[in-house]
């Protein structure tokens, strides 16, 4: 998972189906978390941790129903609840608690479907048969599918418009396309020929799937040198190459007209013709996940660009946020996981976030002013000379990045990259 301290890389936008707000941005460094879209506050990845200490390499997965917040660990053992993955905050994620019926098993995806509630999540345990799980109310609750003895991991959900939705699944004999137009309940399957000299596809996920025609959806097959981007228009009998290129292909977005295609650390891909092919817009920004809310898309960006955080596009991007805009942490009542993890882990993650506000730091060393704590009532502006006390500012000093923001950080997205998506 992210980790306090380090420079942070955008990883997806997400928010409830049909709806604007609430919107999330998920990071390798937090979650950001806005009601309105404009102003936006702060939650630590920690605080789902067993052991919040020593947290771990491997990035969550969110994913929003119309009145709740899912975290899938992506990793059983990681979090605080014993043989669980899956967590559920109704609090806007200031408390979590476990989800029933999924445990011990390792979720590798889960995804909302558009109705806001019917929730699918699929697992992919090593050394065990697999299976793809439905909840009907917005993810307290799962019970079993009629596809629980996959031979392989299940690697991906995409949701189509009303009760469709797909997945995949890969093993040692290659990948699998799984459909179904009954929210989940049953499916169909269909096998995945990769024409790849070097091999069978070392991973198999869906990009997407497309919102309104219920046939349409591309899946990615990972090669050694290349990720091949396929498209089916007769709801999976048939696919066709209509991309490749040399980064992970992991996510894209049909919104109206517009396809896109988000590369890991690279430029998207946009279509012209409805995602029958792409090309890589090299005046876009530098993408990870992308999100269609509201008739724009919406992407998260992995490279810090200008201002922002999080763009809309086509067109020139307009960023909707930027770190230096995260001031404060969310306000969340005492005993909840928010309140015991992440408020004493805010001094350090605000004064990470000064080094995008170098002109107006409100933690690290040089300044005298608190950054909003709500969760804290003990500040300290008697003294102009003394730096403020308290999870505010609490004497932070920024870590030594030795690169200031605006740079592109190799080093630490390649970790996120290797992470993400990676199981095999």
């Amino acid at each position: 998972m992210g980790h306090i301290g380090l420079e942070p890389g955008g990883i997806d936008v997400i928010t409830p189906p049909g709806a604007t707000t609430p919107l999330d941005f998920e990071s390798t460094f937090a979650l950001f978390r806005s009601d309105d879209g404009a102003s936006w506050q702060f939650t630590c990845h920690e605080a789902l941790l067993a052991d919040p200490a020593n947290p771990s390499n491997q990035l969550p997965r969110y994913a929003r129903t119309s009145d709740a917040l899912l975290v899938s660990m992506r990793s059983v053992g990681l979090g605080f609840s014993p043989d669980v993955d899956v967590y559920r905050s109704t609090d806007g994620g200031c408390d979590w608690g476990p989800v029933q019926g999924l445990t011990g098993h390792t979720i590798a995806d889960v995804e909302v479907l558009a109705d806001g509630q019917t929730v699918i999540a699929g697992s992919a345990d090593n050394g065990a048969l697999n299976g793809l799980f439905v909840s009907t109310d917005g993810g307290a609750n799962f019970g079993d599918s009629d596809n629980v003895a996959i031979d392989g991991l299940v690697l991906s959900i995409a949701a189509g418009p009303g009760q469709v939705v797909w997945a995949t699944s890969l093993s040692v004999s290659g990948g699998t396309v799984w459909r179904s137009e009954d929210a989940g309940q049953t499916w169909s399957s269909s096998s995945f020929t990769f024409d790849e000299e070097e091999g069978g596809p070392q991973d198999f996920v869906l990009p997407m799937a497309h919102p309104t025609d219920d046939q349409m959806a591309w899946v990615t097959a990972s090669g050694n040198q290349f990720d091949y981007v396929y498209r089916t228009s007769d709801g999976g009998q048939n696919w066709t190459e209509v991309f490749r290129g040399t980064l992970s292909v992991n996510d894209g977005v049909v919104c109206g007209s517009d396809v896109l295609l988000a590369q890991d650390d690279g430029r998207p891909a946009l279509s012209s013709d409805g995602g029958a092919s792409f090309e890589v817009d090299g005046d876009m920004p530098v993408t990870q996940g992308a999100a269609c809310v509201d008739g724009e898309m919406v992407l998260a960006l992995s490279r810090f660009e200008d201002a922002g955080a999080v763009a809309t596009v086509p067109g020139d991007a307009e960023f909707l946020m930027g770190y230096g805009d995260v001031v404060e942490e969310m306000s969340c009542p005492d005993g909840t996981r928010h309140a015991q993890v992440c408020s004493e882990l805010w001094p350090t993650a605000c004064a990470v976030l000064d080094l995008y506000r170098p002109e107006n730091r409100l933690c690290s060393e040089g300044d005298d002013d608190d950054a909003a704590s709500p969760n804290d009532d003990d500040d300290d502006d008697d003294d102009d000379s003394t730096p403020p006390a308290g999870p505010g500012c609490n004497n932070a000093v920024a870590p030594d990045l030795a690169r200031g923001p605006g740079l592109w950080w190799a080093s630490f997205l390649l970790l996120g990259v290797v992470a993400w998506r990676r199981w095999t």
